[in-house]
């Protein structure tokens, strides 16, 4: 039995590494950007999640 809590990776290719969704986005206009180790809500331990809320940076001159 793991007693430290830290996610245990299932398939790392599919895994981000640390900063790595927030760096695939680089022309857009972050709003909200979080990564981190939570709680599993409908089951013990944790995970890891990463999520991003970004949109078009506006460019200069342009009408709303």
């Amino acid at each position: 039995m793991r007693r430290n809590k830290e996610p245990v990776p299932q398939q790392e290719e599919f895994l981000l590494r640390p900063g790595e969704l927030r760096s695939l986005f680089p022309g857009l206009e972050v709003l909200a950007y979080r990564e981190g180790v939570v709680e599993r809500e409908s089951e013990r331990g944790t995970k890891a999640v990463a999520g991003l809320v970004a949109r078009k940076a506006a460019s200069h001159g342009a009408v709303s």
